[in-house]
């Protein structure tokens, strides 16, 4: 399903077939399909609009870890790791290298809109990393899993998750 706001921002859901589990679901390949889909249509003939009403829970997310196996798998971000190949000599002075990629979201829907964050931290080698971070933990109810996309009105992906537990 297909929810856009006022601002041209949009929530999809995937929701899995029975026998499926919201993680199967959520690959590149249906996270680009839901993200062109519309859910307004017209019959010409007979001059009918259909809408699709969406109805969802007001939910939370949260993500907050260690991203350097993604940079360097998925994206293959590698020289940024090692010490003897990272070259930041355009950025600083010392020659340095990252030794982890911390990403932390946080993402609210409810009905009165969308709000959410993210940061990613890369601390040098030898520097410290943020400061104690509060650790929040929220919880919904929802009768089935889920996966969303948060897009803004380019249809470029903002947030994206999977809920498991419902």
């Amino acid at each position: 399903f297909n929810v856009s706001t006022y601002n041209g921002y949009s929530v999809k859901f995937l929701l899995p077939k029975d026998g499926y589990t919201a993680s199967e679901i959520f690959t590149a390949e249906n996270i680009e399909e839901a993200k062109n889909c519309s859910y307004i249509w017209q019959d010409e003939a007979n001059k009918i609009r259909y809408y699709t009403r969406c109805l969802f829970p007001e939910f939370s997310a949260s993500f907050d870890g260690d991203v350097k196996g993604v940079l360097a798998q998925d994206f293959g971000v590698t020289n940024l790791f090692d010490a003897n190949l990272c070259d930041m000599s355009a950025l600083i002075d010392d020659p340095t290298y990252c030794e982890r990629v911390t990403h932390i979201t946080k993402l609210n829907v409810n009905r009165k809109g969308i709000e959410g964050a993210a940061v990613t931290v890369m601390p040098k080698v030898g520097a410290p990393g943020p400061d104690e971070w509060e650790e929040v933990y929220l919880d919904f109810v929802v009768n089935k899993s889920f996966a969303f996309i948060i897009t803004d009105s380019y249809n470029t992906t903002l947030f994206s998750g999977v809920v498991h537990n419902v």
